[in-house]
């Protein structure tokens, strides 16, 4: 309701990437919605606000967990899918991916759990976003090596079209901290 009332238009991630890469312009007040993990509340409760105000967001979706209890099952991804709303990469397990030193497992949380979302989703999944923020130069580099177009922190902080693509900034806001609504 605060982004609506207040002129912003919600993005997509190759809107953003295609500003910051190739200078296309972004509408007034641009605004990209994300959501972590893929929990079934994104469902329950993100979705039918974002589609009351008619805003699009991105959910970065955890491989492994799809259709678990308290996880987006793929009916409603679809569903979500077909209702402005694109899902990205989370990796497989959502593990701290700086501490993970066997690049076999680098490769299966980054570029397995790629594949397999792209296979179910039937687009090229383009964007990750580092589990708890966690990155280092090694994991960028495979990153990159994968072909995602993009990653996401959650470092705190605006994006310029400067700014290094596979260490992009969020404005973080949690519901257990009451502060970072205030950030937002």
């Amino acid at each position: 309701k605060y982004l609506k009332e207040h002129n912003y238009n919600s993005i997509t991630p190759d809107q953003l990437l295609d500003y910051m890469q190739k200078g296309k312009p972004l509408p007034d007040n641009p605004v990209l919605i994300t959501f972590d993990d893929g929990y079934v509340d994104n469902y329950t409760n993100a979705y039918p606000v974002l589609k009351q105000y008619g805003l699009n967001a991105t959910i970065f979706l955890i491989s492994h967990y799809i259709g678990w209890q308290g996880y987006l099952p793929w009916p409603e991804i679809y569903e979500m899918q077909n209702n402005n709303i694109t899902f990205e990469g989370h990796t497989y397990d959502h593990p701290q991916l700086s501490k993970v030193k066997d690049d076999n497992e680098l490769k299966r949380q980054l570029h397995d759990s790629k594949i397999d979302l792209q296979n179910h989703l039937g687009y090229q999944v383009d964007y990750l976003a580092y589990p708890y923020g966690d990155y280092d130069q090694h994991v960028i580099s495979l990153v990159k090596e994968y072909g995602y177009r993009a990653a996401f922190t959650v470092n705190l902080g605006d994006d310029a079209a400067s700014d290094d693509v596979y260490t992009l900034n969020r404005v973080p806001v949690f519901q257990i901290r009451k502060h970072t609504f205030f950030k937002f």
